[in-house]
């Protein structure tokens, strides 16, 4: 197991088989580069953005989802605040709040919004009280 790896990231590549560890490790990379006191409020998420933007979008009902994006403007995860009232997404987290990965694409380029997973460790120290 790669040192850098707490546990949550552990389980979410190696057991969950959620994402790949290159991924991962792209994602970390990715996260430097985000500014988190400057997130964006949307009405609706796009999948294209400024290159690494943090978008915010308020739910009807109050859940949040924060969107980040690559340097190309990507977007490659999406993290929300609760399980957004899904049976599935209701074990992650002590509120439900989980992560989906972006890290597969169409045919015609259109980036995928994978299954729910645990949030990476290096989102959740830095985004703390938000989540």
């Amino acid at each position: 197991m790669p040192a850098e790896l707490q546990y949550v990231d552990w389980k979410l590549i190696y057991i969950d088989k959620q994402i790949s560890y290159k991924t991962w490790k792209q994602g970390k990379g990715n996260f430097t580069h985000h500014n988190l006191s400057n997130i964006i409020k949307v009405n609706r998420t796009e999948l294209h953005e400024t290159p690494y933007a943090i978008t915010q979008k308020i739910s009807k009902k109050g859940n949040v989802e924060y969107n980040f994006y690559d340097a190309k403007g990507n977007q490659y995860l999406q993290v929300a605040d609760s399980d957004h009232g899904h049976k599935s997404e209701a074990n992650y987290g002590l509120h439900g709040e989980h992560a989906h990965w972006y890290d597969k694409r169409t045919e015609a380029g259109i980036p995928i919004h994978g299954k729910a997973g645990e949030i990476p460790s290096f989102i959740r120290e830095k985004m703390g009280d938000k989540l």
